[in-house]
């Protein structure tokens, strides 16, 4: 492809500058303190852990030197792991309401929703007694009991009825 043999093309090769030659030389030279090989500089085997304990090193002397700065980090940071754990909690809480009992699943609760006057909607467990007959007649494949149960503590503003 150029036109020369390739003994011709290697020969211009060679009178060629090499492209490491091409910048100018540095005039500072590299200085090596110690006479020993690169291999030889460590004294001993290296351990993995020295980069590691070098980081603490420097991390506990910010510390120390930065008092007001590490307080607002640490305290950030333990508020949130705090908060992050209380969640935590509240989301195991939510996901395992009722499985004490031992069919947890086929459990379900009737529960009523009133529209107020003002157009609030507020949920509630009170349901009408005559419920559990419409649920025994028109659901009655899907739950094999339907269990009705009252309070019988008296609480003050309700009304205790027969």
């Amino acid at each position: 492809m150029t036109g020369k043999t390739p003994i011709d093309y290697k020969n211009s090769l060679k009178k060629e500058w090499p492209i490491d030659k091409l910048a100018t030389s540095s005039r500072i030279r590299p200085v090596v303190l110690r006479s020993e090989s690169l291999s030889n500089w460590a004294p001993g085997p290296l351990k993995r852990s020295a980069m590691f304990t070098n980081y603490l090193k420097i991390a506990f002397r910010n510390l120390t030197r930065q008092k007001g700065y590490s307080f607002i980090n640490i305290g950030g940071l333990a508020a949130g792991m705090a908060i992050a754990m209380l969640i935590g909690l509240w989301i195991n809480d939510e996901l395992t309401y009722d499985r004490s009992f031992i069919n947890h699943k086929q459990l379900a609760q009737v529960m009523t929703t009133t529209v107020g006057d003002n157009g609030a909607m507020s949920t509630n467990p009170l349901v009408p007694q005559p419920i559990a007959g419409e649920l025994r007649s028109k659901y009655g494949s899907d739950f094999k009991n339907v269990a009705m149960s009252r309070w019988t503590m008296r609480r003050p503003g309700f009304f205790q009825g027969v």
